[in-house]
């Protein structure tokens, strides 16, 4: 065998999420329809709720208890973003079902799992703080990494090389099996404890009390069997939905989700090596719906420059009713490994483009322009405003030019201009009705100004145009 697994497990992620997205206020458990608990969320355990323990005893014993019904759609947006972060630790990520709730990631081929594993579980503790239980488990098989994970105990998990593993599964013990509950009393009877029993017992014989169905499983666990499974995929538009638990009027109350989403979608375009440029923005509620386009020069990674700019946009055009629902949308993604930086000195070009992203957000972009040399000899016409969301043109004039250009030349007295460089000649313009014939010089005013003038060859005198600096 040369793959190598590893499994991270959601033990009652339903409850769990619960409790996360209603940012803690009050135990959650999910019933049965026999009204007793088949979910706890963690605030639940610590109440000491146990699982079959009826729903009005349970309510007796801690009185803010709240129940709540499965979200199917949560759960697997849940796992989806897991998944996404899971790829940048492997090419291979799937649900590991009959497990609904855990996810199954190939590292074997990644180099530095190979190099120790430590760094990984040090990502992945950082990854699941704050969030719902989780386990895990590292085994040469899928389904073995996931039974590893079933016995750990919260936030820990077993790792079993390959050497080892055949040596292990046959006494991970049966009570973790995706069995039920009557084959469980069965197994149980006849004095079966651990996979190896089971896989002790005669082929035909053990099809014939079970079904076929577990001498497959137990070759899939052993690694003789191969285990395919569909696997997630990055979606076309990276997105992400959070149902408020306070309705949002105003920018601080939607400052905190805003930002929650933005860091999860953009870890889910780093591990893609992917960056955005546009965010789109929609907001729900029950008396209106707003929606709005950020969009950015550069590739924007900075979550408090997104939070500033999304500041500036909504003051300038907010919305009007208390909104429920929050949606962020990544658009016009591109392949992008990040951003080189200057340790010890900070980048002008980068201070430049975040000041022309707080005007555009405050001001509107048709409000904001720049300035950009364009291929014209002419040098009233050698510069065009621009859009701020363009991008300057790419072009060399002439060295000798000043930044001070005067807007229009002014006329100065022939007898007391004098050149003191060579002599440039700009003629031309016919094509636009502005033609012109001059000669340009640097002149040195009397109190030590170095002017650029010009000569009109066709009407005559002599022109101030501009400074030097």
């Amino acid at each position: 065998m040369t793959s190598y697994y590893v499994a991270v497990y959601f033990p009652e992620l339903d409850a769990g999420l619960w409790e996360q997205d209603e940012q803690g206020m009050a135990p959650v458990v999910l019933a049965d329809g026999r009204h007793r608990l088949q979910q706890r969320g963690p605030m639940a355990i610590h109440c000491g709720l146990a699982p079959g323990m009826s729903l009005a005893k349970a309510r007796a014993l801690c009185p803010a208890l709240r129940l709540r019904p499965e979200r199917p759609q949560r759960r697997l947006e849940f796992l989806r973003d897991w998944a996404h972060w899971l790829y940048g630790w492997g090419p291979q990520v799937a649900i590991l079902e009959p497990w609904s709730t855990a996810l199954g990631v190939e590292v074997g081929s990644n180099p530095r799992w190979r190099a120790g594993r430590q760094a990984f579980l040090e990502a992945l503790r950082a990854r699941a703080e704050g969030g719902p239980r989780w386990r895990w488990g590292a085994a040469p098989t899928a389904t073995g990494a996931v039974l590893l994970a079933l016995g750990a105990a919260d936030g820990a998990g077993w790792t079993v090389s390959r050497q080892q593993w055949a040596q292990v599964w046959p006494r991970l013990p049966l009570s973790a099996l995706p069995a039920e509950t009557r084959v469980q009393e069965l197994w149980y009877s006849l004095g079966l404890g651990t996979l190896g029993d089971l896989a002790a017992l005669d082929d035909a014989a053990r099809a014939q009390r079970f079904g076929p169905y577990w001498g497959e499983f137990l070759q899939i666990v052993a690694g003789l069997r191969p285990d395919p499974r569909p696997y997630f995929a990055f979606p076309e538009v990276p997105r992400r939905e959070l149902e408020l638990v306070q309705p949002a009027v105003d920018w601080p109350a939607l400052r905190f989700p805003l930002a929650r989403l933005f860091r999860e979608l953009q870890d889910m375009l780093t591990r893609a090596g992917l960056g955005a440029r546009r965010w789109q923005l929609r907001l729900q509620g029950r008396e209106g719906r707003f929606e709005d386009c950020l969009e950015s020069r550069e590739i924007l990674s900075d979550r408090e420059l997104f939070l500033e700019l999304w500041q500036g946009r909504l003051q300038r055009r907010p919305w009007t009713f208390a909104a429920e629902t929050i949606v962020l949308e990544a658009l016009d993604t591109c392949p992008w490994q990040g951003q080189q930086r200057d340790f010890w000195r900070e980048d002008l070009a980068e201070r430049q483009e975040r000041l022309l992203e707080q005007w555009q957000a405050r001001l509107g972009p048709e409000a904001v322009y720049i300035l950009s040399p364009w291929p014209d000899h002419r040098p009233e016409h050698a510069y065009r405003l621009l859009p701020a969301r363009g991008r300057p043109q790419s072009w060399e004039g002439p060295d000798r030019r000043p930044l001070w250009l005067l807007p229009e030349p002014r006329a100065l007295e022939d007898g007391d201009v004098r050149p003191h460089s060579e002599v440039e000649r700009i003629q031309g313009g016919w094509w636009d009705g502005a033609d012109v014939d001059r000669d340009y010089f640097l002149w040195r005013r009397g109190d030590g100004a170095r002017c650029w003038v010009f000569r009109d060859r066709r009407r005559g005198g002599v022109f101030l145009h501009g400074y030097f600096a």
